[in-house]
C-alpha cells in the first residue's frame, strides 16, 4: 500500500487509482459534458445512465489499453505510481482518443439500454439484471466492454499496434452501436430485445471465479455485438457467444 509523504495517511487502491491517472479523467470531463463523474469522496450513487465514477473510468482505461478484461491492479498502480507519467505512457495519440470515442459509444449505449425494464412477469429476486442502465452499472460488463472495444480499434492483446486502421474501426464501430440502439428504440418490446431472462440465466450460470467468469461472458457478449449489429434481431445470440 502506498503511503503519503507524511507516513500518516494510507492510500487505498481507489484513491491511488484517482490521483495517478488524474489527468486522463481531467480530459475525460473536459471532453464529454454529457456524463457526470464521482469522485471517490462523492457520496452519490449511480442511478440512472451515463453516470460514472472516476475510479470505474480508470478501470476502463485500462482494460481498453490492455485489451483484456482482466487486470492486475495493484500491479499496474506500483508500475505507474513508480513512473508517475501515466498520461505520457498509456494515453498516446492513438489511444486515447480512441478511448474517448470508447466512452462516447458505452454512454450512447448506456443510454438506450436505461430506456428498458425487464418484464415484471418475468422478475424474480434473484435476476440481477432488472433494467437498462443495470448492465453498465455492473463492473464487469462496462470493463469488458472497453476491453472488447480496446481489440476491436487496437487488436487482439498481444498483437502490434494497428494504429493506421483506427479511424475505419471507430467509424464501423459507431454505426454499429448506432444500429444496436435504433433497434432498441424501434421494437415493440425493447425488453425482449435485450432477453433479460437469458442474460440472466446465463450470468447466474457460472463456474470458478464469479469476477472472472462475469468478465469473459460480457467480452464474448460485445464482441459480438460489435462484429454482427445488423444481423441481431435481439441480443440472445451475445449472451450465448460464451460457451
Amino acid at each position: 500500500m502506498l503511503v503519503l509523504n507524511t507516513g500518516q495517511v494510507p492510500w487505498d487502491i481507489k484513491r491511488q487509482l484517482q490521483t495517478i491517472y488524474r489527468q486522463i479523467l481531467l480530459e475525460i470531463e473536459k471532453d464529454m459534458l454529457d456524463i457526470n463523474v464521482f469522485s471517490i469522496d462523492d457520496k452519490e450513487r449511480r442511478s440512472v445512465a451515463v453516470q460514472y465514477r472516476s475510479t470505474r473510468i480508470v478501470k476502463l482505461f485500462l482494460a481498453f489499453t490492455s485489451r483484456r478484461p482482466h487486470i492486475d491492479l495493484k500491479e499496474k498502480v506500483a508500475e505507474d505510481f513508480a513512473r508517475m507519467d501515466a498520461t505520457k505512457s498509456t494515453a498516446n495519440r492513438y489511444t486515447f482518443p480512441a478511448f474517448i470515442a470508447t466512452m462516447r459509444l458505452l454512454a450512447r449505449l448506456d443510454k438506450a439500454l436505461a430506456c428498458t425494464d425487464m418484464d415484471s412477469d418475468l422478475v424474480s429476486e434473484n435476476a440481477r439484471f432488472k433494467k437498462g442502465e443495470d448492465i453498465f452499472t455492473s463492473a464487469p460488463a462496462s470493463i469488458a466492454f472497453a476491453a472488447a472495444s480496446g481489440q476491436y480499434f487496437l487488436g487482439r492483446s498481444g498483437y502490434p499496434l494497428e494504429a493506421n486502421q483506427i479511424d475505419a474501426r471507430l467509424e464501423r464501430l459507431e454505426q454499429n452501436i448506432i444500429t444496436i440502439s435504433e433497434k432498441l428504440r424501434d421494437s415493440p418490446q425493447s425488453q425482449d430485445f435485450i432477453d433479460y431472462l437469458t442474460l440472466n440465466q446465463k450470468i447466474s450460470a457460472r463456474s470458478g471465479k464469479i469476477g472472472e467468469y462475469e468478465r469473459e461472458f460480457f467480452l464474448r457478449a460485445f464482441l459480438h455485438m460489435f462484429e454482427r449489429a445488423n444481423e441481431l434481431g435481439n441480443l440472445t445470440p451475445c449472451w450465448y457467444a460464451y460457451k
